[in-house]
């Protein structure tokens, strides 16, 4: 199992996982919340922690 990051919205602050591989796409890297839908940056999203 890939490593998973815990990440926060930036505009509604729901909390999802990403996998390691879409986290390590670079700070270009585009996450979609799964709740809001919003699109934003990696640099944006506040990483809480890894699961491994």
């Amino acid at each position: 199992m890939p490593p998973i990051f815990f990440v926060n919205c930036p505009k509604c602050d729901t909390r999802f996982y990403a996998e390691k591989a879409i986290w390590d796409e670079g700070e270009e890297g585009e996450l979609l919340c799964p709740s809001c839908l919003h699109r934003f940056r990696r640099r944006d999203g506040k990483r809480i922690r890894a699961m491994f």
